[in-house]
């Protein structure tokens, strides 16, 4: 006979308060989240990973120092399993609402870390405190390092279209050699770092 599921769910959340983990990490302009659950018996999370899939809910397994994670990175998964455990959880349920709220464009990169920086400074999470200036939401982060990327190829292509005389060259090879420094070179020529150091053959 199966448990109820409201039971399994809270059963998770227990599971998950003590073996499991909030990964964060800090990305430019956005933070990437990852929830775990750590054991050293793989049929055991085999079966919590049953749970999660016959809800929608998408996960992988990884070794681990000789244990397993099972874990869940996919937004939509994340948010889904947060909706179900939070309900139930004691000890993590302060940074699983970090999460859920940093998903759902609520709360910015540095009010999501300082949620996460209280976690630790209160004894529940191990690591140390994370300070990032970053006023982005989810949405907005993901926006702005699109914009940048754009930017970034249309710079390189522009690049690969100017042409350098060879009298041109030949000074900035002097100039170099003379002492001068990538970035001076560029000001002084007018031109990208990025084509003064293809132009010195320095990478």
């Amino acid at each position: 006979m199966h448990a109820p599921l409201d039971e399994t769910w809270a059963y998770i959340a227990g599971l998950f308060d003590g073996d499991g983990t909030v990964k964060v990490k800090v990305l430019t302009f956005t933070l990437q989240f990852e929830l775990r659950i750590t054991d050293n018996y793989k049929p055991f999370l085999r079966y919590i990973s049953q749970t999660y899939e016959s809800v929608g809910i998408k996960c992988w397994f990884v070794e681990n120092s000789g244990a397993w994670d099972l874990g869940v990175n996919d937004i939509k998964s994340m948010t889904k399993l947060i909706d179900r455990i939070l309900p139930f959880s004691r000890k993590k349920h302060g940074e699983l609402e970090v999460v859920r709220d940093y998903l759902a464009d609520k709360i910015t990169i540095d009010e999501a870390l300082s949620g996460i920086n209280q976690a630790v400074k209160n004894g529940i999470r191990m690591g140390k405190v994370r300070d990032a200036a970053i006023p982005f939401t989810r949405s907005e982060g993901l926006s702005i390092a699109a914009l940048v990327r754009a930017d970034a190829l249309r710079r390189s292509a522009e690049n690969r279209k100017i042409q350098v005389s060879e009298e041109t060259r030949k000074e900035i090879r002097r100039l170099y050699r003379l002492g001068f420094s990538q970035q001076r070179i560029a000001e002084l020529h007018g031109y990208e770092r990025t084509i003064i150091r293809k132009i010195l053959g320095v990478y």
